[in-house]
């Protein structure tokens, strides 16, 4: 698949509304997916599958599974045990002259969980695990710093070696007069077709291997088991996100109730999260789905702050907690999906109490801040500029503007700030995000 032809970023996969999308699977390909027997037997325990021989009628649900299956093997997931008295880093030129000098780990020593030894192996260190690795010595900005691509000090190779080197040694040495303080520690690699590795995070013996399969596999179960309860209940997956370590999933129901003030359709929905990168968390939030009369593609989310304190619209658990918890976690999805009730008064309370024109120029200041993440998308902040052409005098035109915004192609994490910076400007006239 095209869209994932660069390593280790997250994508947004197409919207369902341009591809032949598949409403319907079987429960038995579905849990396929899980290639742990052991989470597999649980799942089918705590969801009481009898049999597997039944279909869950979720839509999208066949496409986005596609596109979960594809990323799921695209990549060997390999964890193997070693300590950090087994491992030198090293830098190598980039492929590309524009990129930054790439780190690499030189293992000599590792074993897996059957004690399989492996007595060399080099990894190039992807997302966050330079900054695991370096963490407990006060290091990270240090060895960023040499990795930095724009640095005017370090102008070749052989500079950066000559001093990461440095830091192999004394470590090595201290380490020789310390035993105690070598730990050993969980190296989590992805290995490629040609049997190259990349090491994305490092944890400890607690974490447990909850991945962007896991995570679909018992949300969609949840989601059935919600619809199974309330036989009037609808659900659709509308947005997915995802790569081999992370998946954003964005289900609504198929409830909407359109609001004359906004010239909206308003639905109920429900982000759920998987960050399978360190000590990260599974998690799912309430949110709401806006939609225009004319141009169903053209949506977005905001994230309310729910007020009541006896329901929780948002949830979340890390990777260290134990599968059969998790899996009571996710029970709660159905909790989450139903109220839109009081933010459609929220709505009519916006478009009498603000301006619209306001709520756009707070937008403007944040995209157009000096230190915003925005800066340089220019599509973005021409989008929310004041101009003689574009005279934004009620609400609804101002959700049109940030529909527009949705579509803009950029960074999947600065697409979710996006999405929060005009949720709570429009929610609570709040320029944050």
């Amino acid at each position: 698949m095209e869209i994932f032809n660069k390593p280790f970023v997250q994508v947004t996969v197409p919207p369902f509304e341009k591809q032949s999308s598949q409403n319907i699977i079987k429960a038995e390909k579905l849990l396929d997916l899980i290639k742990d027997e052991k989470f597999k037997e649980v799942i089918i325990k705590h969801y009481d599958l009898s049999s597997l021989d039944f279909h869950i009628n979720i839509g999208n649900i066949g496409t986005a599974y596609k596109y979960v299956e594809y990323v799921s093997n695209i990549y060997e997931y390999v964890s193997l045990w070693s300590s950090n008295n087994h491992v030198e880093a090293f830098f190598v030129e980039p492929e590309e002259i524009t990129n930054k000098p790439e780190l690499y780990f030189k293992f000599d020593f590792l074993n897996d969980d059957d004690g399989l030894v492996y007595d060399e192996l080099n990894a190039k260190v992807e997302y966050d695990s330079a900054s695991m690795f370096y963490n407990d010595r006060e290091l990270s900005k240090y060895v960023n710093y040499l990795k930095s691509k724009s640095n005017k000090t370090l102008s070749n190779l052989t500079d950066r070696n000559i001093l990461i080197n440095d830091v192999n040694s004394s470590w090595k040495r201290q380490y020789e007069r310390s035993p105690s303080s070598v730990q050993e520690r969980k190296f989590r690699f992805l290995k490629d077709k040609k049997g190259n590795y990349f090491l994305r995070s490092i944890t400890s013996k607690a974490y447990k291997e909850y991945g962007v399969s896991f995570c679909f596999v018992i949300a969609m179960l949840s989601l059935h088991k919600a619809m199974q309860n309330d036989k009037g209940l609808n659900l659709e997956i509308n947005s997915l996100s995802l790569n081999e370590s992370k998946i954003d999933i964005m289900v609504s129901s198929g409830n909407p109730v359109f609001v004359d003030e906004i010239s909206q359709f308003i639905s109920s929905s429900i982000l759920i999260k998987n960050n399978d990168l360190g000590d990260r968390s599974l998690s799912f939030t309430h949110s709401l789905k806006l939609t225009p009369l004319q141009n169903n593609e053209n949506t977005i989310f905001l994230f309310p702050k729910f007020k009541d304190n006896e329901i929780k619209y948002k949830m979340s658990t890390s990777h260290v907690t134990g599968v059969e918890n998790v899996l009571l976690l996710f029970d709660n999805l159905s909790s989450v999906i139903y109220s839109i009730d009081d933010y459609i008064k929220d709505f009519k309370n916006i478009a009498t109490t603000n301006t619209p024109d306001e709520l756009r120029a707070k937008i403007e200041e944040k995209i157009d801040n000096i230190n915003s993440p925005f800066k340089g998308i220019t599509r973005l902040r021409d989008l929310f500029k004041r101009s003689s052409f574009q005279h934004i005098d009620n609400l609804a035109k101002l959700l049109q503007v940030c529909q527009k915004a949705e579509m803009i192609d950029m960074d999947y994490d600065l697409k979710f700030k996006l999405r929060y910076l005009i949720s709570n400007v429009l929610l609570y006239g709040k320029n944050n995000y």
